[in-house]
């Protein structure tokens, strides 16, 4: 409902931040409790959420309309911090999994670049 409300591209990029962050603090809940398939569809989630972020600020560029650095800063923290908890999943979950965590690892990484041209 956020999502389709909010038309502001920096405020839905906040609200991104925010639900990207959330699944990937439960996907790592999610691995302690042994529920594996759901914690690697959660993190997946997360890092879809994320990879939308730079599209919108670009966006919002367009209109004129900059992020703040410190948001920016924000985003590259918790992009870096997706990738740590990715790697924990790959320790932690059975060993036919981490081929899914994989591909999710490069959307981060693919993000992080797009992170870092704004």
């Amino acid at each position: 409902m956020i999502d389709w409300v909010t038309r502001d591209n920096q405020k839905k990029a906040e609200y991104y931040l925010l639900f990207s962050d959330k699944r990937v603090a439960m996907a790592a809940g999610l691995v302690k409790k042994g529920k594996d398939n759901l914690a690697i569809s959660t993190f997946s989630k997360a890092e879809k959420y994320f990879q939308k972020i730079p599209v919108l600020l670009q966006e919002a560029k367009k209109q004129g309309v900059s992020p703040k650095s410190e948001f920016i800063n924000n985003l590259k923290l918790s992009n870096a911090k997706h990738y740590e908890i990715g790697q924990n999943l790959l320790r932690d979950l059975p060993q036919g999994s981490s081929e899914e965590i994989n591909q999710v690892l490069k959307l981060n990484q693919e993000t992080k670049k797009e992170l870092d041209k704004l």
